[in-house]
């Protein structure tokens, strides 16, 4: 048993390998993560690199001083303002008639949207006021906004996604700013300090289920083991580690409402940003079915999908479709210890000839096979008897099937398919080496 459970690890591991991390941290920017701040007459031109932290950092040879902060919004959203000073009698007014471009690169450590902007003039600590509506691009000045005090402009009902990972080349443009401060009557070569807050909001989780084996499509059987690939899943990553298996993990949660109305929560394998596995939970009924993400965020997401009797998938232990599977030779009416079916060559997992000189005998795994009346197995094009196809003991969602004896007319044959045939559905093709 200890043999059969290091060969399901190989093949988990191989399931899983195709996971990527994601960038996490406190917050929606990253404190500490890398960020370039300049642009042209902001207030002159000048691009400095430094990082996104509350500490203030002197830029543009002394001339400016510039930090940051966070403000959250709920468990779903962030405020990201970003402040810059006067520092030693450095420009910031500028040229009355210029255009302020300012150009950043920063990191998103999650898929956001975009939603709200701040940009605030201050003389001494003290806001514009009044400002202007209506000039150039800017507009929406009001004399109230969500995160600072006093009048600003204040734009909010659009909503513009953004993924994860840096954001290159991100810009803030404003039109004649310095004459919009003029319009309201403030002097603009005392305007000594400028703010803008940007406003981001988690995008709910966005994802599509697919058979843990070979990816396959629906439909799914109840028990099957699925992966669900997609973005901003989780903002940790955190494998089961007991048994009966956890309903959440790293703060995320999956539900499945089946064609029946009912909602079970799904018992989860393994959860990261980028893919979640989860198992169908028992009893789930045929039809349509809509599965519900929780993370962490508390925003949800949901994906529809189609629950069938059986689910066909062979587990294989690399990309070339080597399958997880045992062979058990029989000598003189004896069963003999279990012979893996690969071997590793450095860090690749490789095919380990069987050999056929006694009768011998294979033990395939997969999943969504359970719960079929007939099941068939080919081995390089010939019938081979199926002896046992169903749960494999103390195993959640996975399933058996042993086959055997396989035919002496496959010895020499070398890589052979294996076909698996579950009430008319097939499985993904794997293969083994035969000697």
């Amino acid at each position: 048993m200890s043999a059969l459970s290091c060969m399901r690890c190989a093949a988990t591991a191989l399931v899983f390998a195709a996971l990527l991390s994601a960038q996490t941290g406190p917050g929606l920017i990253p404190i500490g993560s890398a960020l370039t701040f300049g642009g042209q007459n902001a207030p002159d031109n000048y691009s400095a690199m430094t990082t996104f932290s509350s500490t203030q950092r002197f830029v543009d040879t002394g001339a400016v001083k510039i930090w940051q902060e966070q403000v959250p919004t709920g468990i779903t959203g962030e405020w990201d303002v970003f402040y810059m000073q006067i520092a030693n009698n450095g420009p910031l007014a500028g040229d009355i008639n210029s255009d302020w471009d300012i150009l950043m690169n920063y990191t998103l450590s999650q898929a956001v949207y975009f939603d709200q902007v701040v940009n605030q003039w201050l003389v001494n600590g003290t806001p514009v006021n009044p400002l202007m509506n209506g000039i150039g691009t800017i507009c929406c000045a009001s004399a109230t906004n969500p995160v600072l005090a006093g009048e600003a402009y204040y734009n909010s009902g659009f909503q513009v996604p953004y993924p994860a990972g840096v954001q290159q080349n991100w810009r803030q443009i404003f039109v004649d700013p310095y004459s919009l401060v003029s319009a309201g009557g403030i002097n603009a070569s005392t305007a000594n300090e400028f703010i803008f807050a940007l406003h981001f909001t988690l995008q709910p989780p966005m994802f599509t289920t697919a058979l843990a084996t070979a990816y396959q499509v629906e439909p799914f059987a109840p028990q099957a083991i699925v992966a669900a690939f997609g973005t901003n899943l989780t903002v940790g990553t955190e494998p089961a580690t007991t048994i009966p298996l956890p309903i959440t993990l790293s703060g995320t949660s999956i539900t499945i409402t089946d064609s029946a109305g009912v909602t079970r929560p799904a018992p989860l394998y393994y959860v990261s940003p980028l893919q979640v596995n989860y198992e169908i939970p028992a009893d789930t009924a045929l039809g349509a079915a809509t599965v519900t993400m929780t993370p962490t965020s508390g925003l949800p997401g949901t994906e529809t999908i189609q629950i069938g009797n059986v689910s066909p998938g062979l587990f294989q232990l690399n990309s070339s479709g080597l399958a997880a599977a045992w062979a058990l030779p029989i000598v003189n009416g004896v069963q003999q210890p279990l012979e893996p079916v690969y071997q590793l060559s450095g860090t690749n997992i490789v095919p380990l000839a069987v050999n056929l000189g006694e009768p011998t005998y294979l033990e395939l795994y997969g999943t969504g096979i359970r719960n079929a009346s007939n099941v068939s197995v080919t081995v390089g094009g010939e019938d081979v008897p199926v002896l046992f196809a169903g749960a494999a003991p103390d195993e959640v969602g996975e399933d058996q099937v042993n086959i055997g004896p396989l035919p002496t007319s496959l010895i020499g044959k070398g890589s052979v398919d294996i076909v698996l045939t579950a009430d008319t559905l097939v499985a993904n093709t794997v293969n083994i080496t035969i000697q």
